[in-house]
């Protein structure tokens, strides 16, 4: 997996959004399925994450689509970000595999938010497993440490087990993933 197309992992779920509200013009949707999108597009349509990536990277000194960069912009920044700006559904959580229930598919538990249930990815992971999950993609397998950090800086936001994921989220989540709606590329 390059650079980008961990980036892309995060961003799919707002990707999703983006062209249900047609806000993606049909250029710009032919680049991003080619896989190899240009900078200028990224920019164009993820024009609050690459911009704050461009921000981390030059403050970290390196590449705005580095792992390490990508993880801690979409765990610290992006959380604080969207927490201020009350869209908690855009927040990445960590959440930890409870049981694999087949092949690619996964009960999960959010932290430190309330939300268990059902998804399905292409990663391949096992029970007890830490991963990032932003808007109903489970992006990338994370070490249960940094799992604890983010929770913990999520806590000290002020999100904790009162806050429960909201069902009507995961229910439009699904919808644009499941081909419902107009977004059907996300993991399978």
């Amino acid at each position: 997996m390059n650079k980008v197309d961990l980036f892309l992992r995060y961003a799919e779920g707002c990707r999703c959004y983006l062209e249900d509200k047609g806000m993606i013009s049909e250029q710009d949707k032919k680049s991003l399925d080619s896989g190899n999108p240009s900078y200028e597009v990224l920019r164009r349509v993820f024009y609050v994450a690459v911009p704050g990536l461009e921000k981390l990277a030059k403050k970290m000194g390196r590449n705005v689509f580095d792992h390490d960069v990508l993880k801690h912009y979409y765990a610290f920044d992006h959380n604080e970000r969207k927490f201020r700006e009350g869209n908690l559904i855009c927040l990445a959580l960590p959440a930890r595999i409870l049981e694999t229930n087949g092949k690619n598919s996964y009960f999960i538990e959010l932290e430190p938010v309330r939300g268990k249930f059902q998804i399905f990815s292409d990663l391949n992971l096992e029970q007890k497993d830490w991963v990032m999950f932003h808007r109903i993609n489970l992006v990338e397998k994370i070490p249960e440490k940094f799992a604890e950090q983010v929770a913990e800086f999520l806590q000290k936001l002020g999100l904790d087990k009162s806050y429960k994921f909201p069902k009507v989220a995961i229910k439009y989540l699904k919808r644009l993933q499941t081909g419902a709606g107009v977004c059907t590329r996300v993991n399978p």
